[in-house]
């Protein structure tokens, strides 16, 4: 007869789950960490804390799953961080990425000096760029297009998300 096996600590399973994540991505250990957090409803500082114990966390195979087939991190948790906000995220749409934090951050810096500025944003997809223009510059007038009615509809909720973040 076998013995049964000692369940894995977290650390372990990072440990695992970042070797196995190392053809996938260049941040295999930050990608086990962000999808271990989630499974366990954890943030990051307390996975750290607890890198010793053994919770069960079964959804943490499934979310690895999904990232060994190449699926964005954003997409498997729903949401990403942009320009320090959260915003919501699903395929087909794509994911913010942090270079295009500098084109806000260029837009800003002109707008600064140009009060009720107006700004146009043709291909909005996730809205963030427009989300991250309106809620930094109030003056300017922001406006978003899109071709594609689920981008469309994936901006206006993650605009209307930041408007009920920012009254809270």
């Amino acid at each position: 007869m076998k013995a049964p096996q000692k369940p894995s600590t977290v650390g372990e399973r990072l440990n695992a789950a970042a070797t196995a994540l190392a053809s996938v991505g260049e941040t295999p250990r930050l990608d086990a960490e962000i999808l271990m957090a989630h499974a366990l409803g954890w943030t990051r500082a307390q996975l750290f804390a607890r890198l010793g114990e053994t919770p069960n966390s079964p959804q943490f195979d499934a979310l690895m799953e999904r990232r060994l087939a190449y699926e964005p991190i954003a997409y498997i948790l729903g949401e990403w961080e942009f320009f320090s906000m959260t915003l919501k995220c699903r395929a087909p749409i794509l994911v913010p990425r942090p270079e295009t934090e500098h084109l806000v951050e260029a837009v800003l810096e002109v707008v600064e000096t140009h009060p009720g500025s107006r700004i146009l944003e043709i291909g909005t997809g996730s809205g963030c760029v427009a989300v991250a223009l309106a809620a930094h510059a109030p003056d300017a007038h922001v406006v978003a297009t899109d071709i594609n009615p689920q981008a469309l509809s994936l901006a206006r909720h993650n605009a209307e998300y930041q408007m009920v973040e920012k009254t809270h």
